[in-house]
């Protein structure tokens, strides 16, 4: 247990203002604002004992657990925030997944034959190294990383495995990482980690001559397995994406954006950022994404292991995301393949592909140490280190002033070249090389911490290490603490939904991204989810294409396509969204007619005229109020008075799966105004029940339990007889077979 403790315990060092102490960052804007909302409100449902397939708060009702981000089916953010306060639940899952990223790689190792010493070495590169970056606020990738490398563990075991007991239990096993790795980030993420992966498999059938065969069908088996084994995650999805702002591709939600804008220019053009070909090595700075000397030392020493084919194949997926990282690439990507939809993962963010590469350092690095304990000259040992001195060494001492401080990584290169020495020597001081890693990797998490952004002049801060963690100032039982506003919203009851505004604060990328604490009871960050409130904004990437086309085309302004804001208090959106509150500067009213109600810092909550919920129309009388009530998160009851017949429109955002009975019998649901939901009503009294229902969860959940027992229940099946085998065959033996000549 001791490489498993020393990974898990360094991180735990690095990280313990958030392990112990409850501090986040609002250094990422998505931790606080989407995945804090979001798994919020997944477990508070989940701990409920019901399944979130709708979210009634945000951006007027949204499907939720057929959102790809939604958490659903994301096995450690349902256990942690159904078993945890939130608070506490965000704070265990970022600590959670560098540990598990360390672990991964360790267990991969350790499959591949790798000694104890190499596989923690392994394991502490990529978990230290990520722990003390800011990549662990982005969950996302953090996840990614921790996923990708329990699925090249347990593909490992798939591949060692020598009967098909065994095999298929692995099988199963792997095919449900490779789907929680989708369940982290379906995009960037699930792209980068599946190449690492099919790298890995690619090597392992081509160096094994001897079990080539048996390989290839083990790893054809596991591609047809992910789906399969996955359906509870992919089957919701499915379904609704066809319907979203996603399927119309990132090119053409730019060009829609623009035309609904008048012409104003794109917030997030294709290609987006990209790197210059010197800035991976960036890595050798500190504080930063620090990857270790000594880890980068050893990150070309395995090549003459055992480990060669594997070795390779990590290679060539470090140069292909770099590569694919690089602008030059990715500008001549978006000339031939912008239009190109699957690619636009791709193209709208190159950079993100350098994340790749700590992955591929962390195993090579591993294999590494075996290298160097296997050399057996000073020409060998020469040989392994040469690439590793001209690439990580003399390059950033070539373009020092781009790289910011080398004071770590040069103690760091001396450390690393008198400990590499000694192994030469007195091999069984190959245990320090972990030890020495370690110390690298949590001195660059502190200081990365100790130096805060917030301290960094503006015109500087663009010149600031890679991936620099920064600013853990936020306790997470703050932010979730309602102020005024917050409190004076949830005595309503839901009566109406608010929107937030904030003309002189508007950002492109969206209101969320305010996110100091002077802002929180501008309740933009998606509060609203955590609070039990109706709002008719928010912040997704995944969003009702009806929702998006109609807040764009009647607030036009430049938006990123994963915003969902007002920048104008539109009459025709708050009419349509049943907006009656709004909260919004205290200085600037948004309207004559809002009457404040509450004031919170420089905010006010505002009052104002709403529509009914549900209302009638009949013939060319619109309005005829309707008594309604909501009967939980995704039902609501609706009773007319007297009618001589007519549409009755509800201001929740139509989606196909809202069903409604009228006086018991089943209705049609219509959309009307091409946003919100109608229901044809004939003459008289009517009750009118909405219920939403997604069958495609329940039928996910059905089939991948079906193809789960199938594999495990057949794996047991064949381990039973195996064991009943060797047990009939080793029984003459042990009760003395009197046929068999006993042995002189």
């Amino acid at each position: 247990m001791a490489g498993p403790a020393v990974i898990a315990g360094s991180v735990l060092i690095v990280l313990h203002a958030v392990a112990f102490s409850g501090r986040v960052s609002t250094q990422n804007a998505d931790l606080l604002s989407l995945w804090l909302p979001t798994h919020c409100f997944l477990g508070t449902s989940l701990r409920a004992g019901h399944i979130p397939a709708w979210n009634p708060y945000a951006m007027g009702g949204v499907p939720f657990a057929a959102d790809p981000q939604s958490g659903w089916m994301n096995l450690p953010a349902m256990l942690l925030y159904s078993v945890l306060p939130c608070g506490a639940a965000l704070n265990a899952f970022v600590v959670l997944q560098p540990i598990l990223a360390g672990l991964g790689v360790y267990w991969f190792c350790r499959g591949e034959g790798a000694s104890r010493v190499a596989a923690t070495f392994g394991g502490v590169a990529l978990g230290v190294g990520l722990a003390g970056s800011s990549v662990v606020l982005a969950l996302p990738f953090s996840a990614a990383f921790a996923w990708t490398a329990l699925t090249l563990a347990a593909a490992s075991r798939l591949l060692r495995a020598r009967t098909w007991a065994a095999r298929l239990a692995w099988l199963g096993l792997t095919a449900l990482a490779w789907g929680q790795l989708a369940a982290a980030h379906p995009s960037t993420g699930f792209v980068l980690g599946s190449l690492a992966i099919v790298a890995y498999l690619v090597a392992r059938i081509v160096s094994d001559r001897e079990h080539r065969g048996t390989a290839a069908l083990l790893a054809a088996l596991l591609l047809l397995a992910v789906p399969l084994v996955n359906l509870a995650w992919l089957l919701p999805r499915l379904e609704y994406l066809p319907r979203t702002n996603i399927a119309l591709g990132y090119d053409r939600m730019e060009a829609l954006a623009r035309a609904y804008s008048h012409g104003l220019p794109a917030v997030s053009p294709l290609p987006g950022r990209a790197v210059r070909p010197t800035e991976p090595l960036r890595h050798v700075a500190s504080p930063g994404e620090y990857l270790g000397a000594v880890a980068l030392a050893l990150s070309f020493a395995g090549w003459r292991t055992k480990h060669r084919a594997v070795v390779i194949g990590f290679a060539v997926f470090g140069v292909l995301c770099y590569v694919l990282s690089l602008q030059a690439v990715a500008e001549w990507g978006a000339a031939h393949f912008r239009h190109v939809r699957l690619l636009g993962v791709w193209l709208r963010e190159p950079a993100r592909f350098a994340l790749g590469i700590p992955i591929a350092v962390a195993v090579l690095g591993a294999f590494g140490v075996e290298g160097w304990r296997a050399a057996r000259s000073w020409r060998d040992r020469a040989a392994l280190v040469a690439p590793a001195v001209a690439v990580w060494l003399c390059l950033p001492l070539a373009f020092g002033a781009d790289f910011g401080n080398l004071g770590l990584f040069a103690a760091g290169v001396l450390a690393a070249a008198v400990l590499l020495v000694a192994v030469s020597f007195r091999p069984w001081f190959v245990w320090a090389l972990p030890v020495l890693l370690a110390s690298e990797l949590v001195a660059n998490g502190l200081a990365t911490q100790a130096h805060q952004l917030s301290d960094t002049p503006a015109n500087q801060r663009a010149l600031r290490p890679l991936y620099q963690l920064a600013d853990l100032d936020v306790r997470t039982g703050d932010v979730l603490r309602p102020g005024a506003i917050a409190l004076a919203l949830q005595r309503t009851n839901g009566d109406a939904r608010f929107v937030s505004i904030d003309p002189g604060g508007w950002d492109p990328r969206g209101l969320h991204v305010h996110q100091a604490a002077r802002s929180w009871p501008l309740l933009a960050m998606n509060q609203s989810m955590i609070l039990g409130v109706p709002s008719a904004q928010g912040y997704d990437a995944t969003q009702e294409r009806r929702y998006w086309t109609f807040l764009r085309k009647v607030d036009p302004r430049v938006i990123k396509y994963n915003a969902a804001d007002l920048e104008h208090p539109a009459s025709l959106a708050l009419n349509a969204l049943d907006v009656g509150w709004i909260v919004a500067p205290a200085a600037d009213p948004p309207s004559g007619a809002a009457r404040p109600v509450v004031r919170e810092g420089s905010w006010a909550l505002y009052r104002i005229a709403a529509p009914p919920l549900a209302s009638l129309n009949e013939g060319a009388t619109m309005g005829q109020p309707v008594s309604s009530a909501r009967l939980g998160p995704q039902r609501l009851r609706m009773v007319t008075g007297p009618t001589t017949g007519g549409l009755l429109v509800i201001r929740d955002v139509f989606d196909p799966n809202w069903h409604a009975t009228v006086d018991g019998h089943p209705a049609p649901v219509v959309p009307v105004d091409g946003l919100v939901q109608g229901v044809r009503l004939g003459p008289g009294r009517h009750t009118v029940v909405l219920a939403y229902d997604d069958p495609s969860i329940g039928e996910g959940l059905l089939a991948s339990l079906l193809v789960l027992l199938g594999l495990f229940g057949t794996s047991l099946v064949l381990w039973l007889r195996g064991r009943s085998r060797r047990v009939g065959q080793s029984a003459p033996h042990a009760n003395g077979d009197p046929d068999r000549d006993e042995a002189p």
